[in-house]
């Protein structure tokens, strides 16, 4: 209806088992329906039976994730604080957990059942995957046009996952095989074109909260920021009556050898589809845990430039110099809708530009992804050394839009409607 509607992840269920900390009752997971007129209506009910819904959630992402044309609902869920049925158990392969709901795809079925409907397409799509799942990213990191999602984790359960779609529809985990399995504690993710080479990156916000994460902020008043292992064990149990093993976290504590340094990482796309990591960023500057990450071209040069968040320590804006991936080709676009058909944004909109190399580059605009930021909607489409050939735009009504004899290197705006992009120059650095 070209209004915008809101689903509002929460971290928290009733009830949870006592794994990993005390249980929650924060309320419920929400679905907003944008009426129009500036309010919005409550229609979580549209949402009901669909399992992975009520449970620790972390992101929401939404992206048609069955290629039927309307956007679908992926949660990410911190399965590792929701064990409802079955313990945590140890080998040799460290920490898993079994029994609480993963991850939920919540599939869009269009008009109807009292207004939308919606339905369970976890099992099918592959996308249930257990762990402690922080954030996301959607692109077509694969290169077939189809939306693909990596998954930042803690490290304790697994570790980040790439699936790929195999073209029905289900996703598989080729993390491993990609070196993308990172064993850092990691939280939000941003795609992003570093280089603008035309395959798809990801900037993963690395670093670990050691006395926030582990303890409730009354807890955090009692035990004051250090003596969190065995201290925290012994105070908890005596004073609340709960059982220790229910109450140790299985993840480091502060008087663990660990080193506490990690910093971001930038997992740069190599031509076999494989990923070279980068560490980014100086943790003297900005110590370590960096929560969030969003993605901008702040100073209009063509290059995508990122921002971070760190806790307690603010933000850090890095600027793309261009340094790696001189003299790659590039297109920046930005689609508007009528707000009427379609969503002023354009969001949920796919553009496909194809280069004089026969590839296409495919992207998606998109809004409430990651985790904690959000990026801008304008697309970045690395090109290479190729030139651009043609551009097409699927809107979010399924119509489509489609123009020849691109500029390369220029900067332009397509509005829905129109036939043509308006174009521009990149800014020079400065």
């Amino acid at each position: 209806d070209g209004d915008l509607d809101l689903f509002v992840a929460n971290y928290g269920c009733q009830p949870c088992s006592l794994q990993n900390r005390p249980p929650y009752d924060l309320g419920h997971a929400k679905l907003f329906r944008n009426d129009g007129n500036g309010t919005f209506e409550d229609r979580t009910d549209l949402l009901e039976g669909i399992e992975g819904v009520q449970a620790m959630g972390f992101a929401g992402l939404w992206f048609d994730a069955d290629g039927d044309g309307d956007p679908d609902l992926l949660i990410l869920n911190d399965t590792r604080a929701n064990q409802q049925e079955e313990p945590r158990t140890t080998s040799s392969d460290g920490p898993s957990v079994t029994g609480a709901p993963g991850n939920a795809l919540v599939r869009n079925d269009g008009p109807g059942c009292d207004g939308w409907c919606f339905s369970d397409g976890t099992i099918q799509a592959g996308l249930g995957q257990r762990g402690g799942y922080m954030g996301g990213a959607v692109a077509d990191f694969s290169g077939t046009g189809r939306p693909d999602v990596f998954m930042s984790n803690t490290g304790i359960v697994g570790g980040p996952a790439v699936l790929l779609e195999n073209g029905g529809g289900r996703y598989e985990d080729v993390a491993p095989d990609r070196n993308a399995a990172l064993g850092e504690w990691s939280w939000g993710a941003t795609p992003i074109d570093a280089n603008l080479d035309g395959l798809v990156d990801v900037f993963v916000p690395v670093g670990y909260a050691e006395a926030l994460n582990m303890l409730h902020l009354d807890q955090a008043r009692q035990l004051g920021t250090t003596g969190l292992g065995e201290k925290r064990a012994e105070i908890l149990a005596g004073e609340a009556g709960v059982p220790e093993e229910a109450i140790r976290p299985p993840y480091p504590v502060a008087d663990d050898p660990q080193p506490r340094t990690d910093n971001n990482r930038l997992l740069l796309q190599q031509a076999d589809g494989s990923f070279e990591i980068h560490v980014i960023g100086d943790t003297d500057a900005h110590p370590p845990p960096h929560y969030t990450s969003a993605v901008a071209d702040f100073d209009g040069d063509g290059w995508p430039d990122v921002v971070t968040g760190t806790l307690g320590q603010g933000y850090a804006l890095l600027r793309n110099t261009g340094a790696t991936g001189a003299g790659n080709h590039r297109i920046a676009l930005r689609l508007a809708g009528d707000g009427d058909h379609v969503n002023r944004d354009a969001v949920g909109a796919r553009a496909q530009v194809r280069g004089s190399d026969g590839a296409v580059r495919t992207s998606w605009v998109q809004i409430g992804s990651g985790l904690g930021g959000g990026s801008d909607t304008e697309l970045l489409i690395g090109m290479g050394t190729a030139t651009a050939v043609e551009l097409t735009v699927t809107w979010p009504d399924g119509t489509t839009t489609t123009v020849s004899d691109l500029p390369t290197d220029q900067r332009g705006v397509l509005r829905y409607g129109e036939s043509a992009p308006t174009w521009e120059p990149f800014a020079t650095p400065r």
